[in-house]
């Protein structure tokens, strides 16, 4: 075959291979996808594995955050077994043995009072629940059903620090039939002003004066605000007001006060101790006739009208003075020498639970002073000591004859026997 012309192999391959020959940017754009390719593969690889591992991971850590928080919910609010227990925690309350106490144990005292005291600070308390039925709970959830009292009493106290105590000190003297107004000072932090003006809100015997007062330790504003307690109270029935300020404690039960109010009828108690020259006018007027006393002058002896009084304590209690205070009983200065207690506040002992022996025989019907940051659980035996009745017996007639001469002239009166001027003071 003439016609036919051969090609050698050879140069027929070099020919198409031109066609398909790979460019140096073929290769590195190939190279490209290839890594981008295996990096992809390795990020889902490690999404997937990691976000597996964090399902479980996070599954377990859920399971054990929820149960953290149900544990919480429940140790916020305390299943209380005990008055105590709304306030401490059990670990805390382990060495206070009221009974114990109110035996004078020593050993028991000196056990609680190396473990270490119970004190509250207003930045260290437990949460309390504040609505009604909760409130309730604490005041009286523990105590007897209450039967109801010859006379009825008024508590007027001005109150200032820590909500807590204050609550403990109204358990103690709560009754339905009895009545309580609060005085707030100004200065009160609000979880205090809150909590307190709650109780206006959750009894009808309670009220909270929508006014504040700027108290001070000089006593100022103290009888301002008595005063105008006793005024919102007018047109309850009551037969005797206390006036309380915020560390004195009550050491009657409601039915002891009111078998005292009975027995004083209508007389009324105030006294005088001594008091320091910069907490009062010296030069001041301090005759009945000065401070207008009487509402009639005319029968009264000019010597009496205008013999001045030695005013011989501070300010708020050159009025409301109460001489039925427990350390008033055997120190007419109110100072204790040998307290027992070791701690001195305003030249004043505080009570620790080494008085509560003490506290326990006494016919006086309130203790000053104790304290929520020295030993908050001196108020606490003391309120069990009046919920067990454990209490000391009331003054009787004669003690209030002889301390009182107001009271003396008052049974002469009732026996047809009273002669002006006879009271002898």
């Amino acid at each position: 075959m003439k016609n036919i012309k051969y090609t050698r192999l050879d140069e027929l391959l070099d020919e198409n291979l031109e066609e398909f020959e790979t460019s140096e940017s073929s290769i590195t754009l190939k190279t490209i996808l290839i890594g981008q390719f295996l990096i992809g593969f390795f990020i889902l690889f490690v999404f997937y594995f990691n976000t597996n591992l964090k399902l479980q991971v996070d599954g377990k850590f859920s399971r054990r955050i929820i149960m953290i928080n149900e544990k919480l919910k429940k140790l916020k609010y305390k299943n209380a077994t005990k008055f105590e227990d709304f306030y401490f925690r059990k670990s805390e309350t382990q060495f206070l043995q009221c009974s114990e106490f109110l035996e004078d144990n020593q050993t028991s005292i000196k056990q609680y009072v190396s473990h270490g005291r119970l004190r509250r600070y207003k930045n260290m308390t437990l949460p309390l629940k504040m609505d009604c039925d909760s409130i309730k709970t604490r005041l009286f959830g523990d105590l007897p059903p209450f039967e109801s009292l010859g006379k009825s009493i008024a508590f007027v106290r001005n109150a200032y620090t820590l909500y807590e105590l204050q609550e403990v000190f109204l358990s103690m003297n709560w009754h339905p039939d009895h009545f309580f107004c609060y005085a707030l000072d100004r200065k009160s932090d609000e979880k205090m002003k809150k909590s307190m003006r709650k109780l206006d809100e959750c009894f009808e015997n309670v009220i909270v004066l929508e006014k504040e007062y700027d108290f001070d330790r000089k006593g100022h504003r103290q009888d301002l605000a008595h005063f105008e307690c006793l005024e919102r109270l007018l047109d309850r029935n009551w037969s005797h007001a206390i006036t309380l300020q915020n560390f004195d404690m009550l050491i009657k039960t409601p039915r002891q006060l009111s078998d005292l109010s009975d027995l004083l009828n209508y007389t009324s108690i105030m006294g005088f101790d001594y008091g320091l020259k910069d907490r009062y006018d010296v030069t001041a007027d301090w005759t009945p006739a000065g401070m207008k006393l009487l509402k009639n002058e005319s029968d009264v002896p000019q010597e009496i009208l205008h013999r001045k009084m030695v005013v011989r304590k501070s300010l708020n209690e050159v009025i409301l003075s109460k001489i039925l205070n427990y350390w008033n009983l055997n120190q007419p200065d109110g100072v204790n020498p040998d307290c027992k207690s070791n701690w001195l506040r305003h030249s004043l002992c505080v009570f620790g639970v080494e008085y509560l022996k003490e506290i326990s025989e006494s016919p006086m019907v309130l203790a000053n002073k104790v304290v929520e940051d020295f030993d908050f659980g001196t108020v606490l035996c003391v309120r069990e000591m009046m919920k067990s009745g454990k209490t000391g017996k009331n003054p009787d007639t004669d003690w209030l004859a002889s301390n009182f001469p107001q009271f003396r002239e008052m049974e002469i009166k009732a026996n047809g026997t009273f002669v002006r001027g006879s009271i002898e003071c």
